[in-house]
Parts: structure tokens; C-alpha cells; sequence
């Protein structure tokens, strides 16, 4: 298990419980992908939450993953495969599917080129590294099989046929595969569509279709003209859509291809984008315009729904025949000026099941909670306290891990949380030792701000549930105080 340490953010927010339960299925949740720009060990921190659909709004989301990554992070979501990935600049690459969202796998690499997803024969793959070498992974046993991109052999079969996320060279009107431009494309659009483009790239690739889109640049090279071409495998007739803008964003989201339409003077400057969309559904023909207010972006998309963020809010757009119905959203998180800063650390969103294996999280929680007292032991007390409290967001009614961090706060002379800490620990247990310890920890941060009755009754309690020279001694010391 991947756990690093990052800053604790956090989030509180309006989550829309009625209109929540109502629109999502109940056997499904929305996951957040979080990131913070802070660690101890100076990288990134991400941690996956889920948003919990109960009473309490202050506890409408359960933590279920963190981990760690270095310097940069490079997110890519494979929404039609059901996986997201994430690779750091230390060529780690961590691997998430949206069925087990509670599981990181981590992978070190180097040298990765273009990466991208296929399905062969009723498998799932992971792709590193078009050019003279293929190397596929299966992302259910994480072998990995490496080939050489030969004409005639099966790596050069599955660039043919199987990937999505190819780029291309367009010389002299075909398509070239990059890095490789002698080798031309199985799927060349016709002529008239495919006109003066410079570059191409593959949107989509999939078994009924390929969707592939035509750049043609200015002498800015911005966008002169967008085209989206689109192949019926199954009868081999292509269609296209000419996009507007000069500096769009796409955005694949299957069966639809989102274009977030945007502004430049330059290639080089960061373009403005409008909040105005363009979405093509490939498998119906349609391609319509809407409009969400700036600041803008489209986190998650499926047949029945957008999540979008616009301005500080965050919608749940149902689509309905083809057609999105902004005018129809439901908000599920929105923030004011007393809430959280959740709206911008989101890197991705995601659905997945409602269900968390409860075996797991509490492993998770002791994994977590045995760091953190490794840590207070080599006097990291900080870090101790971060993982700590990590452990109770993986499990909420972990008494041990509540003591502990009673015990780590009256370190840091913090002794309102150690006295609220230990409290809650004794709440949870009837474990006389950690009750003990708990009333033990209560006592000294009581005998610290100089209240000899509080800590006189809590030494009392803690010798009550176990005998220890620690708790009599504290017991003797205050009663000499009471007499002074």
C-alpha cells in the first residue's frame, strides 16, 4: 500500500442530499481525485475521496486512498476503460481503477513516451512507449510483455488496429504515423476531409469506430480549422464535424467528444477559454453548443450525465436524447466564502460503486496508525499526527489510533485536542488498556494547565482499568498538589 504524507485540507461544503440520492444510482458514487501542492517530503500529496450520500453534511465525503507523488503530476482519466493513471517526475506511475478506487498500484518506468489503454481479446491493456518498442500491460495481473514495432508482426498489428491516443504527420494528404512517418495509418479518411491538415490524432479507437482529429494551423499556428472525422467500422462510411475556435480544448469522453472552445493571439500564450462547448456524439450524429459560466471545466461524462464545475459550484447535467440540459443541473457541491478550498485541488472526478469493503479500510487504518507510531517513537510528532489522523479517515471508530493521537497533541502541548482525542477513544472501546491509556493522556494534559482535580480524577480512572506505577505515581503527585 502507497501512503505519503501530504497537508490534512479541509473540506466542508453544501452537499444537495435530496437531489443527490435522486440522480445518482444507489449503487454508485462520485469520487474526487484531490491534490495538494505540500508534503513533508516536498511533492505532491493525492488523496481520493468519496462523496457520501447521508444525513450529516459536515461528513459528506469519506477518504479511501492516499498517496504520494514528486514534483509534477501528469493525470490521465480513461473514463471508456474504467482506469485512471498518474506519473510524477520521478517515473513513478500510479494506476487507479474506477471498480476499486480504495487500490493504488505503483509502477516505476522511464523513458515512457506516448501511453494509452487498448482491449484485446476481452482484456484490458496498458500501453507505454510508441515508437521502436511496444510494451503492453495487463492491468488485472500486471505482467508486462514487451514487442518490437515490426511491419507484419503483432505490435504493428495493434497500432493498425487496436490503439486510440496515436498522433500523426499529415504529408502529402496521408496520415504517418509518429515517430515512425514511413508507416502510414490502416484508417486514412477520405481526401475531402481530410483537405490541408497539418497533424491528426486519434481520438478513439474502439471496436465499431475510429474517431480521429484534422489540425490546421495558422502561421500563429493556432487552429485555422478543426475537423473531427469519424469511421462506422462496421460500414466503413465517414462523417465529420467542422469545430469552431482557435484554441480548443478537447476533452474524450465516450460515445462524445467535448471541445472546450477557447481564444489566442499566439501559440504560446494561454488561451481564454469562453465557458461556450461543443459536444459531438459519434454514435448518433449529433453535435450541439451549451454553455457553462467561467470559471469553467468538465470533470466526468457518460450517456446520462455531465459533471461539470462552473464558477464555485459543481453540477450533475443530465443529458437527455443526445442533448444536455444545463438548464436542468442539480448542484452536488457548492462553496461560499466560510467553506473549503476543494474546488481547487479537484484533478479529476469519477464513478464508482457505493460499497467500500469495510475489511479493507480498517486494514488500511492499522497500516496507517503503525506508521504514524513509528514515526512518534523516532520523534517525528508532526508527521505522526498527520498519520494518525489519516487512519481515522479510513476508519472513523479506531480507538487506538484516537489515543495515540491524544497522546502525540499533549506532545506537541496542544492539550484541548489530546483531552478531546482521548475522550473519543474512550467513547469507542472497551479495551481496558486503551481506556487507560486514554484517561492517562487526559491526566497529564490536565496536570500540564495546572487543573490537579481533573487530572486526579482521570489518574483515578486510568488505575481503575489497568494497574500501572505510572498512573499511582500521577495519583500521588496531585493529591500532594491538592494539599499545598
Amino acid at each position: 500500500m502507497n501512503i505519503a504524507i501530504i497537508i490534512l485540507i479541509a473540506i466542508t461544503g453544501m452537499i444537495m442530499k435530496a437531489e443527490t440520492s435522486s440522480i445518482i444510482p444507489e449503487n454508485r458514487s462520485i469520487y474526487f481525485v484531490l491534490k495538494s501542492d505540500y508534503r513533508f517530503d516536498n511533492g505532491h500529496g493525492i488523496k481520493i475521496v468519496q462523496l457520501k450520500d447521508i444525513e450529516e453534511e459536515e461528513k459528506g465525503f469519506r477518504t479511501i486512498e492516499y498517496f504520494g507523488t514528486h514534483i509534477e503530476l501528469d493525470s490521465d482519466y480513461y473514463q471508456d476503460y474504467g482506469f485512471l493513471t498518474m506519473k510524477d517526475a520521478s517515473d513513478i506511475l500510479y494506476l487507479v481503477k474506477y471498480d476499486k478506487p480504495w487500490e493504488t498500484t505503483r509502477f516505476s518506468i522511464s523513458d515512457v513516451g506516448i501511453r494509452f489503454p487498448l482491449r484485446k481479446d476481452g482484456k484490458t491493456y496498458f500501453g507505454l512507449n510508441i515508437g521502436k518498442y511496444l510494451a503492453l500491460m495487463d492491468i488485472d495481473s500486471f505482467e508486462v510483455e514487451e514487442y518490437e514495432v515490426k511491419e507484419g508482426n503483432m505490435a504493428y498489428e495493434l497500432i493498425q488496429e487496436e490503439l486510440d491516443y496515436l498522433g500523426f504527420d499529415v504529408i502529402d494528404g496521408e496520415l504517418k504515423i509518429i515517430p515512425k512517418n514511413e508507416v502510414s495509418y490502416r484508417y486514412q479518411p477520405p481526401a475531402e476531409i481530410i483537405g490541408d491538415a497539418d497533424t491528426a490524432a486519434v481520438c478513439l479507437n474502439n471496436e465499431k469506430y475510429v474517431v480521429i482529429q484534422l489540425n490546421t494551423y495558422d502561421d500563429k499556428m493556432l487552429n485555422k480549422k478543426t475537423t473531427l472525422a469519424v469511421m462506422d467500422k462496421r460500414t466503413n462510411i465517414w462523417d465529420s464535424y467542422d469545430i469552431r475556435g482557435k484554441s480548443n480544448w478537447t476533452e474524450i469522453f465516450p460515445p462524445y467528444i467535448l471541445y472546450r472552445i477557447g481564444t489566442a493571439k499566439a501559440m504560446w500564450e494561454p488561451p481564454t477559454y469562453t465557458g461556450e462547448y461543443v459536444i459531438v456524439n459519434y454514435e448518433t450524429k449529433n453535435m450541439g453548443e451549451f454553455f457553462l459560466e467561467p470559471p469553467a471545466d468538465i470533470y466526468y461524462t457518460d450517456s446520462e450525465c455531465i459533471i461539470a464545475k462552473s464558477r464555485e459550484r459543481l453540477l450533475y447535467i443530465p443529458i437527455t436524447a443526445g442533448e444536455v440540459k444545463v438548464e436542468q443541473a442539480v448542484p452536488i457541491y457548492e462553496e461560499g466564502e466560510d467553506k473549503g478550498a476543494l474546488m481547487q485541488i479537484i484533478d479529476g472526478i469519477f464513478i464508482g460503486p457505493a460499497e467500500i469493503p469495510e475489511e479493507i479500510m480498517i486494514a488500511k487504518a492499522k497500516d496507517t496508525n503503525d506508521l504514524a507510531e513509528e514515526l512518534y517513537r523516532d520523534g517525528e510528532i508532526d508527521e505522526a499526527i498527520f498519520y494518525y489522523e489519516l487512519a481515522l479517515e479510513y476508519d472513523p471508530e479506531y480507538a487506538q489510533a484516537y489515543s495515540n493521537l491524544g497522546l502525540a497533541y499533549y506532545k506537541m502541548r496542544r492539550y484541548d485536542k489530546s483531552i478531546e482525542n482521548s475522550r473519543e477513544a474512550i467513547e469507542l472501546t472497551d479495551n481496558d488498556i486503551i481506556k487507560a491509556s486514554s484517561y492517562y493522556n487526559i491526566a497529564m494534559a490536565y496536570e500540564a494547565m495546572g487543573e490537579w482535580e481533573k487530572a486526579l480524577e482521570n489518574y483515578r480512572k486510568a488505575l481503575e482499568h489497568r494497574d500501572h506505577d505510572a498512573y499511582r505515581e500521577g495519583i500521588e503527585r496531585m493529591e500532594m498538589k491538592l494539599k499545598e
